[in-house]
C-alpha cells in the first residue's frame, strides 16, 4: 500500500474512533496533536479522566490485529509525547490513561471491527 493510501486509511480510522467515542460518551479535545517525540491520535475526556488514544486501522487481517502494530518501541514514544502534553497544558493534577483503538475496514472502507482497549498497563515501558 502506498503512503498516500495509508494516510488515507489512517485519517479514516481517526474519523471512525472519534465519532465511535463520542458516541460512548468520551468528549473530544484535540486531535493529532503532536511532540517532537510523536503525535497523539486523539485526546480525550471521560468522566474525569484525560484519555490519550492511540488509533490503528487496517484494511485487512494479512498483516495481524491492528492493535499489535503498537510496539514497546511506539508506546515509549506516546509516552514522552503525553508527559510533553501534559507538562504544557498544566494537566498535572488530573488523572489520565492510554488507550488504543483498533479498526478493521471492509473493502468498502465500512467498518467491519472497532476494538478499544482502554487503561493500557504502561508499567514495563
Amino acid at each position: 500500500m502506498c503512503a498516500l493510501q495509508n494516510k488515507r486509511t489512517g485519517s479514516l480510522g481517526e474519523a471512525l474512533a472519534s465519532s465511535y467515542l463520542q458516541r460512548k460518551g468520551y468528549r473530544i479535545l484535540g486531535l493529532n496533536v503532536t511532540s517532537r517525540w510523536g503525535e497523539i491520535d486523539i485526546i480525550a475526556e471521560y468522566k474525569d479522566i484525560i484519555c490519550f488514544i492511540e488509533v490503528k486501522t487496517r484494511k485487512s487481517l494479512k498483516q495481524g490485529n491492528p492493535v499489535e502494530a503498537v510496539t514497546k518501541r511506539k508506546v515509549q514514544h506516546l509516552l514522552r509525547t503525553i508527559q510533553y502534553i501534559i507538562q504544557t497544558k498544566g494537566l498535572g493534577d488530573r488523572k489520565f490513561q492510554l488507550d488504543i483503538v483498533g479498526i478493521v475496514l471492509n473493502k468498502d472502507n465500512s467498518v467491519q471491527k472497532i476494538q478499544h482497549y482502554q487503561k493500557i498497563d504502561i508499567t514495563g515501558f
